[in-house]
C-alpha cells in the first residue's frame, strides 16, 4: 500500500511540474512570436523605405 501511495504522489508531483513547464514554454513561445512579428514589420518598413529613396 505504501508503495502505491508513493507512486501516486510522485506522479502528481511530476504532473504539476509538467504543467508549470508547459506554462513557461507557452509564455516564451508567445514572447518570441511577438518579437518575430515586430521584427518582420520593421524589416518590411525598412525595405519599403529603401525602395522609396533609391
Amino acid at each position: 500500500m505504501y508503495h502505491s501511495d508513493a507512486v501516486i504522489k510522485q506522479l502528481k508531483a511530476q504532473r504539476i511540474m509538467a504543467e508549470k513547464f508547459d506554462n513557461t514554454v507557452s509564455g516564451v513561445i508567445d514572447a518570441v512570436s511577438g518579437q518575430a512579428s515586430k521584427n518582420n514589420k520593421g524589416a518590411i518598413r525598412l525595405s519599403l523605405s529603401r525602395m522609396i529613396y533609391t
